[in-house]
């Protein structure tokens, strides 16, 4: 039952992209702010559709009430012009928040490049230990199997003791711990 006993959690804790990258960092913040900010506009945005909706057109126009002599311009006039502002910086923030998508991504290569440095000593030593394990689990195998196998030259019917061949191992000669050490030490792990 020692296999089902839950191990300490490892000690080693994997930077973030955030705390490895201040570049990165600092255009995800910016992301945010933008898309925060446009949360906002479309929030204003609405609000003044529906005050506009809610007042009564002029009875003329702001030009024509401007040749007129009138210098009381409307309330419907000025959300007008609110809103076709707030509608002008929102097409602007969402142009900015697509770039500055792109640009996370262009950061998000080089902060991972970042973290896989700092974690890949740590990652080859859990390689290792995968693999050492890997290794003397198919030993026990092939123990087992050596057992079995000098039951069954003397003719002894041992299927009433349970049949326990590791299938999910592979072959015996060259299975999937065989291809996983092999692929260990080729990266240099093992």
């Amino acid at each position: 039952m020692a296999l089902l006993k839950k191990s300490s959690p490892p000690q080693f804790v994997v930077p973030t992209l955030v705390e490895s990258d201040t570049e990165y960092r600092e255009r995800v913040q910016r992301l945010g702010g933008l898309q925060d900010a446009l949360t906002e506009l479309s929030q204003e945005r609405r609000r003044l559709e529906r005050e506009i909706s809610e007042t009564p057109a002029p009875t003329v126009r702001a030009s024509v009430a401007a040749l007129l002599g009138d210098d009381k311009v409307d309330a419907r006039t000025a959300l007008l012009a609110r809103l076709a502002e707030v509608r002008r910086a929102i097409t602007d923030h969402e142009t900015a928040i697509e770039l500055q998508r792109r640009r996370v991504e262009e950061a998000r290569g080089r902060a991972s490049a970042m973290v896989r440095e700092k974690v890949k000593p740590e990652y080859g030593k859990r390689v290792a230990a995968l693999a050492s394990a890997l290794e003397q689990a198919h030993a026990a195998r092939l123990s087992l199997r050596e057992l079995v196998e000098e039951m069954e030259v003397d003719g002894c019917s041992w299927a009433a003791l349970g049949v326990f061949e590791p299938s999910f191992l592979g072959d015996r000669e060259d299975g999937h711990v065989h291809r996983f050490v092999r692929e260990a030490k080729a990266a240099g792990y093992v």
